[in-house]
């Protein structure tokens, strides 16, 4: 079972309606169905509250709404790896491979734990396509 590394691209899919979020809900039900583990870097907190705060920004939801995503991400089936062992190699395949830091982190944790990064950012795929950490990407 390889384990799977969920970026803040799918997550969000899961809180918020939008494009492909019926698949992001059919991977996440299919891998905790399969026991398939589940990670994420802590960073990943961060990224939905900055979601939900622009949601709550352009009216699209009140902030009792966006506390209870923050709430729910508490108890999601993830295992949240903290930052600081992901920085240095996170930076590293940023500066290699030309993504941002934030989403080396996420290629930093599917390294880590032998597993691969699930995003919906096909700009990020694009990016990481042509690295030697192809293997750790993949598009839902």
């Amino acid at each position: 079972m390889t384990p799977l590394v969920l970026d803040a691209s799918v997550v969000a899919k899961l809180f918020f309606p939008e494009d492909k979020s019926d698949s992001a809900k059919e991977l996440v039900e299919s891998a905790v169905k399969k026991a398939v583990p589940l990670y994420a870097p802590a960073l990943l907190f961060i990224e939905i509250a900055s979601v939900a705060w622009k949601k709550c920004r352009l009216g699209e939801m009140g902030s009792k709404d966006a506390a209870s995503v923050i709430q729910a991400l508490q108890s999601f089936p993830l295992e949240f790896i903290p930052l600081d062992v992901l920085s240095a190699p996170a930076l590293e395949i940023a500066l290699h491979t030309g993504c941002t830091p934030y989403d080396g982190v996420y290629i930093a944790l599917a390294d880590a734990v032998g597993g691969v990064v699930k995003t919906a950012d096909a700009g990020l795929v694009k990016i990481i396509s042509r690295t030697v950490f192809a293997k750790y990407v993949s598009l839902i």
